[in-house]
């Protein structure tokens, strides 16, 4: 479709990532196919039609995917809104699909049932070599999330280059900003595990047949791990994990700012913000107290 190419060539002179371009590549070339199946064009697009889509979306997504796919289709309608090529967004009264709220960062308990379901899965695959590669891989890709907070965007961009002397660099940040996170132990000895094993021609840490590994191959490893365990892992969860760990530790929030790429400590606050096992342990303290 001429507008979507005409869109993406544009987006090509935007200070985008990588990943950013192909997402807007590949969630509007999908759009672009419904479109044309329904013999439709943008200056026919209605809200009905946007409607129609999105509950098609559901049969075959997630909630969150789905927000996903209509925020692309979003941006790209205004950007023809603003060129002319229609009058207005049909896209702007388009409602996001409601889905459940995950828990906005894990307990202690549940990060250990995490590891061990991690460990628990290398060893039921030992002397399977290409079976065990793949559960080690998807030990060190949760490790890090938990021991990093990298967006998972950074961790399948992330290279061999970009890891020195305990120190990762990320270098295609959110907003294109570059930072520095120091690996712990925890993350060092998974990494190392991981290089041991690691088969790959290209310079990226974590990678496929094709190339960069990417955002559905991390999700098949959380929910590899995670299917036993009575939750949904995300990366999103592992890396709010991160963040609400060293807030309990009382670290200043412009560290932990700096550590997870935040552009203000507005958005870091989030972490001092107590949970209800938080709740439950200042109650707790009145064990023993009578209200008479």
């Amino acid at each position: 479709m001429i507008e979507i190419e005409q869109f993406l060539n544009h987006l090509q002179s935007e200070d985008l990532t990588p990943g950013t371009l192909a997402a807007y590549q590949g969630n509007l070339f999908l759009f672009g196919q419904w479109m044309t199946e329904n013999g439709l064009t943008v200056a026919t697009l209605t809200q009905a039609n946007l409607r129609q889509h999105r509950e098609a979306l559901k049969e075959k997504y997630k909630p969150a995917t789905i927000n996903n796919k209509l925020g692309y289709i979003r941006k790209f309608l205004q950007w023809c809104q603003e060129n002319g090529l229609i009058d207005h967004n049909p896209a702007i009264k388009i409602k996001p699909v409601k889905h459940e709220k995950l828990p906005r960062w894990l307990t202690k308990s549940q990060v250990d049932a995490i590891l061990h379901a991690a460990q628990k899965e290398i060893e039921t695959r030992a002397g399977m070599e290409t079976y065990l590669n793949i559960s080690i891989r998807g030990h060190t890709i949760a490790v890090l999330l938990l021991n990093t907070g990298l967006r998972v965007s950074e961790l399948c961009d992330l290279k061999l280059s970009d890891i020195c002397n305990g120190v990762i660099t990320v270098r295609w940040g959110k907003g294109a900003k570059r930072r520095q996170v120091p690996m712990n132990d925890h993350a060092r000895i998974a990494v190392e595990e991981w290089l041991k094993v690691r088969q790959s021609k290209t310079d990226y840490l974590f990678s496929t047949w094709n190339g960069r590994i990417t955002r559905q191959v991390v999700l098949f490893h959380l929910a590899e791990i995670g299917k036993e365990l009575g939750f949904k892992l995300t990366p999103h969860l592992l890396r709010h994990t991160f963040g609400k760990a060293l807030a309990d530790k009382g670290i200043a929030l412009d560290r932990i700012a700096k550590l997870m790429g935040h552009a203000s400590v507005n958005t870091t606050a989030i972490y001092t913000m107590p949970s209800l096992d938080d709740l439950r342990r200042v109650v707790e303290t009145l064990d023993g107290h009578r209200i008479d």
